[in-house]
């Protein structure tokens, strides 16, 4: 059985793969931020989603313009979610930095718990 750190590097690879994915390949950084959503059902205080609702940017640091999503990105965005929740919390944000260096791309990720 894989441990959590083997889990997620696993998922990360997903999200950098669907980040790739959802940009023009002339792209040679990419920033996504993950930014998880108010709940709308709540009234009074805000609270955020319980699971899954997350605001997907796409940027780039070289002046592209933003990009939306491809489907898969939203797949493994769940997926990180599922994991860590059950792991460390409710994710609020979290934001990976991925830069392509010759053929292979490396990145970077922040988290912020609730």
């Amino acid at each position: 059985m894989q441990n959590l750190q083997e889990q997620q590097r696993l998922i990360d690879a997903e999200l950098v793969k669907a980040m790739i994915e959802s940009t023009p390949e002339s792209w040679e950084q990419i920033v996504l931020a993950l930014t998880r959503l108010p709940s709308s059902a709540s009234v009074g205080v805000p609270r955020l989603e319980a699971f899954g609702n997350f605001h997907h940017e796409l940027s780039s640091p070289q002046g592209h313009a933003p990009v939306g999503p491809a489907d898969s990105l939203y797949a493994a965005t769940y997926t990180l979610d599922e994991l860590l929740q059950g792991a460390r919390g409710s994710l609020v944000k979290a934001v990976y930095v991925a830069k392509q260096q010759g053929d292979n791309w490396t990145f970077k990720a922040d988290f912020e718990y609730e």
